[in-house]
């Protein structure tokens, strides 16, 4: 019986603070898809010739946002073919932002070709669900689109993928 309580208290010390609610989500996420909620809004639509990307120009921030300098960029160039509208916490963004960039160089430094947007939407969502399973870190507040000139994805604080072909 020790034993097992001992066990009990190693695995609950090892699990980090991540804290579950009655339906058995992490808190955490749903408070990072809270804050992405106060943020602007991302708009993406596929058309015959190519994808849009358009997010909405918050007017009126946040009173921790009034430190920023000038607007940030929400729609970002990942590669020549993928392109990226990123919306939640400004300082999350620059995160997510950096991790798909890093991804895509990569890709291309080492396979000499342009990396597909879902192999891209499917290193983003892994990132951003390691980031709910460690317990030294905190589940980013952002949202991102990925767009390739045939699919669109919509990649959100948890790590769950959506879509659009």
């Amino acid at each position: 019986m020790l034993w097992a309580l001992s066990f009990v208290v190693v695995w609950a010390m090892a699990a980090g603070n991540k804290n579950f609610d009655v339906k058995g989500r992490v808190s955490q996420v749903e408070f990072a898809k809270d804050a992405v909620g106060l943020s602007t809004a991302a708009f993406g639509a596929l058309c015959a010739d190519g994808v849009l990307l358009a997010t909405k120009r918050c007017v009126t921030r946040p009173t921790t946002s009034r430190w920023l300098k000038e607007e940030p960029r929400c729609v970002h160039r990942m590669d020549a073919e993928l392109g990226a509208a990123v919306v939640g916490i400004p300082a999350d963004c620059a995160l997510a932002v950096a991790f798909l960039r890093e991804a895509a160089g990569q890709h291309r430094s080492l396979f000499g070709e342009a990396m597909a947007c879902q192999e891209l939407a499917d290193a983003l969502a892994a990132y951003l669900h390691d980031l709910t399973l460690a317990g030294d870190t905190r589940p980013l507040a952002v949202e991102v689109l990925l767009a390739s000139s045939s699919a669109l994805f919509r990649v959100d604080a948890g790590g769950s993928m959506q879509v659009r072909l």
